[in-house]
């Protein structure tokens, strides 16, 4: 039987078998992480609780018939932001079956190093960026054998520890798909139009940075803004190319890039190279200009989700977005212009908000002929800097089984309760998608029974939502 050395772990929502959520994207940076360990030659082994498991029996089978040496985990991969106690609760209760050393990997904030440093059965810690870091910790721990390797492995200054940062990420390898079944991982219907779906993330940081609702601790957010150069991006692409001729890319990056001189280099190497194959991203409004969609749309991008937040003026300044209203209507014009579908991502739970804000961005999103829309329940860690101030209660009563991967809710001052939040953001998904406006725009887009499926996944979504009560 062949043991793997490492086994990389990504934890469940909860332990207790009733709350199930399965994630629906790949797990980026234990693919990188582990990617990069094979290339060092070590046996690696990815195990994404929910895609793998039914019960807990099955981790303690698995964890006896690979014996590893080191088991780590991520625990802040892009797409799933798990709070603090849920991995806590995971690494304890491995702990509690085996005595392998511990490590964990993908944060940089301080205050999350301080938490998790005081956790005991936590051996190692890789503090910022993780590909080159973990196989450090990989042969120092399994061929050198070493006992001088820190806890805490990241970049000193002085008396205080730095993430490490990794600046040139043309370093990181293309990710090695092999480690996980990928048609495990079902997609929001809205978000690809080719079923063979890869994501991509191609650069860390954010050039604004500034809004107050992200506190996102992912290495995503890290800065300074650094992106791959547009050869190693390709170089990437032709990798998924030769497994799989039809495909399609979603980079996650929280902004792509839109950088001119890039955007030009890319689609020139996507013509030259002779591929073919279609794409979708993430953005703010005010870095998508006419020169910018042009060269997008030319490289083969269909869908961009702009984060819009709100409609609502004075709540873009209370986040301190950074972008107005008609820089918003500008970008979906140009978009539009160039063929280009707009899915806008907005939030719900912001500070001095009032569900009529939530319904209002919805209507909006109609009238300017928004292809898709996402509302998203405003989550935020409890050393966040709205509850620092002390403005606003954070509910504790959370079923975090109920709110994907990603934290806790504010319940404002304008909200009943939790349940109240929840109703406004599944009305403003009623009013958005069941208005005859949208409904014929859907309807209108079927050029394949492959559009008939992706359509009706999308409408049993809708159907569960309109299923709960209305808001009172």
């Amino acid at each position: 039987m062949k043991h793997s050395d490492i086994l990389l772990l990504l934890s469940p929502v909860s332990l207790d078998e009733d709350k199930k959520i399965f994630p629906t994207y790949f797990p980026y940076f234990s693919l990188t992480c582990a990617t990069h360990l094979k290339k060092a030659d070590f046996q690696v082994k990815i195990i994404d609780y929910y895609q793998n498991f039914k019960e807990k029996i099955d981790i303690i089978k698995e964890i006896k018939k690979n014996n590893p040496k080191l088991i780590g985990f991520c625990i802040s991969e892009p797409t799933r932001y798990l709070p603090f106690d849920t991995h806590i609760t995971f690494i304890n209760f491995i702990n509690s079956i085996s005595k392998v050393p511990i490590f964990i990997f993908g944060l940089y904030q301080t205050w999350n190093l301080e938490q998790y440093a005081q956790n005991n059965y936590i051996d190692h810690i890789l503090y910022g960026d993780p590909e080159h870091s973990i196989v450090h910790l990989a042969k120092e721990q399994l061929i050198e054998h070493s006992k001088e390797i820190p806890r805490i492995l990241g970049f000193k200054s002085q008396n205080n520890i730095l993430p490490l940062k990794i600046n040139n990420l043309n370093e990181i390898l293309p990710i090695d798909y092999s480690f996980i079944d990928s048609h495990q991982y079902k997609f929001n219907p809205h978000r690809y139009k080719n079923s063979t779906l890869h994501h991509m993330i191609i650069s860390r940081g954010c050039p604004w940075n500034k809004c107050t609702f992200c506190e996102d601790m992912s290495l995503l957010k890290m800065p300074p803004y650094r992106y791959k150069s547009a050869e190693a991006v390709i170089e990437e692409i032709e990798y998924i190319y030769k497994k799989n001729h039809s495909f399609e890319i979603q980079f996650y990056d929280p902004q792509f890039i839109t950088d001119i001189d890039w955007l030009t280099e890319f689609s020139q190497l996507i013509d030259q190279k002779n591929l073919s194959f279609k794409w979708s991203c993430l953005s703010r409004a005010d870095n998508l200009n006419e020169q910018v969609l042009k060269l997008m749309s030319q490289a083969g991008c269909w869908n961009i989700i702009i984060g819009i937040e709100s409609f609502s003026e004075h709540l873009l300044k209370e986040i301190n977005k950074g972008i107005s209203n008609p820089q918003v209507i500008q970008a979906i014009k140009l978009c539009k212009k160039h063929k280009i579908e707009v899915t806008g991502s907005f939030l719900l739970g912001l500070p001095n908000e009032v569900p009529a804000d939530v319904i209002n961005s919805s209507k909006q999103a109609i009238k300017l002929d928004l292809d898709y829309v996402q509302f998203f329940i405003a989550k935020y860690s409890d050393n966040h800097q709205l509850v620092h101030k002390k403005k606003y209660q954070v509910s504790h009563q959370i079923d975090y089984s109920q709110f994907d991967f990603i934290g806790t809710p504010l319940i404002l001052k304008n909200y009943r309760d939790l349940d109240h939040l929840k109703q406004t953001q599944k009305k403003a998904y009623r009013v958005f998608y069941f208005n005859y406006k949208t409904i014929l725009k859907i309807i209108k887009k079927i050029n394949s029974f492959k559009d008939v499926l992706r359509i009706f996944k999308g409408l049993i979504i809708l159907l569960k939502i309109s299923s709960n009560k209305s808001l009172k």
